[in-house]
């Protein structure tokens, strides 16, 4: 579930209202659009942003619709899951929001995805992989598995 706050109504009142929650929240200033002839709608989105909102709906409040908060309490259980989870041992594994492997890996201060994977030691070996092509032998104190650096060598000259 991708994190997205929107709200719907007349133009006057979601600028009235953006500009309340940019004061009070430090909300980033985002298009209002048109929905239809009479309807617009204005959305944000982002951990920080719908932290902020969530906060600024519920923390004091004593009635609420339950389906609406609901919406944000799986967002933000989603989003603590991942932000508190233990680290991978391996380097370049990680398990991005949806729950899916990712193998990333960190050239000159940038980091670089690589490619989705199906599993943490899959993603760790993606990772190894583009050590070894991107460094050749100064890969292997960056590696998970670097004691098989010969064997991803032969990967890389059969054209992998």
């Amino acid at each position: 579930m991708q994190g997205k706050f929107e709200i719907a109504g007349n133009l006057d009142f979601l600028q009235k209202l953006q500009k309340i929650m940019q004061q009070l929240l430090d909300l980033k200033e985002t298009e209002i659009t048109q929905t239809s002839e009479s309807s617009w709608k204005l959305c944000y989105g982002g951990n920080k942003q719908i932290d902020r909102i969530y906060e600024w709906m519920y923390k004091n409040a004593t009635v609420w619709l339950e389906r609406k908060r609901e919406l944000f309490v799986e967002i933000l259980k989603l989003d603590i899951q991942y932000k508190d989870r233990e680290k991978s041992p391996f380097k370049g594994a990680y398990l991005n929001r949806r729950a899916v492997w990712a193998a990333m890996c960190s050239f000159n201060n940038k980091l670089k995805h690589i490619k989705y994977c199906e599993s943490e030691l899959e993603a760790a070996y993606y990772h190894d992989l583009e050590q070894v092509r991107q460094r050749g032998e100064k890969a292997r104190k960056y590696m998970n598995f670097p004691s098989q650096y010969k064997n991803f060598v032969e990967w890389i000259n059969e054209g992998y």
